[in-house]
């Protein structure tokens, strides 16, 4: 999946990471408004999960959590080819221009 499909938009409580700039179509949030750092991962009903950071790079803990969300709306848009090919390099801090 192009790194090009996945947008950032910051409110005045998190910063949304979007696929195709849709809010329909989130993929995480960050709280970093807060002493308290958190971590936003979106289910299958896209009901939200907040996990508790200690350092920002625990975000890659989660990696295949936000994986699989992304893997859910590739999949619901009938483009499981790609979602069969997301790599773990990007998510895991490789600097891949493509989640392929």
């Amino acid at each position: 999946m192009p790194v090009a499909r996945v947008f950032g938009r910051d409110t005045k409580t998190y910063f949304g990471v979007l696929l195709d700039d849709n809010n329909r179509k989130p993929i995480a949030r960050l709280w970093f408004n807060r002493a308290r750092k958190y971590l936003g991962v979106f289910d299958e009903d896209k009901v939200e999960t907040r996990i508790p950071l200690e350092h920002v790079e625990d975000i890659y803990q989660h990696a295949e959590r936000i994986r699989r969300t992304v893997r859910r709306y590739l999949d619901a848009a009938g483009t499981p080819a790609f979602a069969d090919r997301l790599s773990s390099a990007t998510l895991d801090g490789g600097a891949d221009k493509e989640l392929s």
